[in-house]
């Protein structure tokens, strides 16, 4: 055999390796993409009817990144993808990359690093393990944008808490991280409607229509500050 031969079935060997191993991919450690939404309801001017504990006014500015739901378990090669939520640890132009805990994995198999879903429209997960090869499969899925802890999630609210003796009623005030809902503020105050059916507090501006014991009809006429503004 001469050497040109022997140069050309070398390289058809290796490109055969090329196209029948596993696809090489790096996972990127920077974070998600943050999306700002900025919860504001109702529309100033609105004319409604909140029942006990139901909100009046809302606004707040929240942190949103991806979360990856799988709803049934994925078989990848020799990895499992359990249904379950998977959080978000990266990006890339084309990708989005999720902590890997809830696959599991032969004994034999490598360790996993990421799970990797195109940015595009698909039904692919790929597992990526810790020496970069990749391996795909379709699968049950949907990205979902969930609040992050990773940036600003301050939410106001304010509730009907009910009618008090007289012209009294008690609004309930919270302000809470939306992320987790748990409340880093919250008071109730009492307002005398004998003295002004319009009550205000951090800027929110309310005009009571009707107060009963277990409904409040309002007009919002204004909705909370910037807390930057404070």
């Amino acid at each position: 055999m001469n050497m040109k031969k022997s140069l050309v079935l070398s390289l058809s060997g290796c490109l055969f390796l090329l196209a029948g191993g596993t696809a090489s991919a790096s996972v990127p450690y920077n974070g998600p993409e943050l999306l700002i939404r900025n919860p504001e309801s109702p529309p100033v001017g609105t004319v409604r009817v909140a029942n006990l504990g139901e909100t009046l006014v809302e606004k707040g500015k929240v942190a949103m990144e991806k979360m990856l739901i799988v709803k049934k378990d994925i078989k990848i090669s020799n990895y499992t993808v359990t249904a379950t939520a998977y959080k978000q640890l990266g990006h890339d132009k084309k990708h989005t990359f999720f902590l890997p805990y809830g696959v599991s994995k032969a004994k034999s198999a490598d360790e996993v690093e990421a799970l990797s879903v195109s940015k595009k429209a698909g039904n692919n997960v790929c597992i990526i393990t810790r020496h970069g090869k990749q391996n795909c499969a379709k699968g049950d899925f949907i990205k979902k944008d969930v609040g992050s802890d990773r940036g600003e999630n301050i939410v106001r609210t304010l509730a009907y808490n009910g009618h008090k003796e007289g012209q009294k009623i008690s609004i309930r005030y919270r302000e809470y991280i939306d992320s987790t809902a748990v409340p880093i503020a919250a008071n109730s105050i009492t307002f005398d409607l004998s003295k002004s059916n319009i009550i205000t507090y951090k800027g929110a501006k309310i005009k009571v229509i009707e107060a009963g014991k277990k409904q409040l009809k309002y007009k919002l006429l204004h909705n909370f500050d910037k807390i930057e503004d404070e």
